[in-house]
């Protein structure tokens, strides 16, 4: 039986690793490591920009505005 955290990590295309007290995030398919030795907030920042590029959005630079 397969637990919901493996299934998690099945459909999440990039992951985040712990290496000497720092962490990366790193394409699973590829192996491409996106940023190293950075922290694990920033880490999960780098990922959720990453899959949001991958599902077609545009970073504009810009804060959204919530009125």
């Amino acid at each position: 039986m397969v637990s919901a955290r493996e299934r998690e990590d099945q459909k999440v295309p990039y992951t985040i690793k712990e290496t000497d007290g720092a962490y990366q995030v790193v394409d699973r398919e590829t192996g491409k490591v996106f940023s190293r030795h950075t922290t694990k907030e920033k880490a999960e920042r780098q990922r959720r920009l990453l899959e949001g590029v991958r599902h077609g959005w545009k970073p504009t630079g810009q804060k959204q505005d919530r009125a």
